[in-house]
């Protein structure tokens, strides 16, 4: 055998096993059973964890409804997040920061505007109200 059929050999094989393991991955993550079924549906998430990234930013992490759960959203895409706060409807748009293939949780990084701290918003942001510093 030539060391050009050898190295061609080689590149087919690697090429097989790559797509073996793209076609793996991709059937075990059809499996996952999504949150987001519906793009009209409203699906509660509670807060599991909250981490200060620095004086005004943290991270928020966000119970799916089962561990086995993945979110199911696409890449680049994002999520409303919606509360009531003092009668009024707020809803604000965030594209998480963990991984679609995590399963159990969903990571969002999200600013928080303390009251009389910044001069644009000297009454605060909305999420002051959500109890989320």
């Amino acid at each position: 055998m030539t060391d050009l059929a050898l190295l061609i050999a080689v590149v087919v094989i690697a090429a097989t096993a790559l797509l073996l393991v793209f076609k793996a991955r991709r059937s075990q993550r059809k499996s996952d059973p999504i949150t987001l079924q519906d793009s009209h549906t409203k699906y509660p998430l509670p807060l599991i964890k909250k981490e200060e990234i620095s004086h005004d930013t943290k991270k928020f992490r966000f119970g799916l409804p089962l561990l086995d759960h993945v979110l199911g959203l696409p890449i680049g895409q994002h999520v409303y997040f919606s509360s009531k706060i003092n009668g009024n409807l707020v809803i604000r748009a965030y594209t998480p920061v963990s991984s679609d293939e995590v399963k159990g949780y969903v990571d969002l990084i999200i600013k928080v505007y303390y009251k009389n701290v910044n001069p644009k918003f000297p009454e605060g942001g909305k999420h002051d109200c959500w109890g989320y510093h």
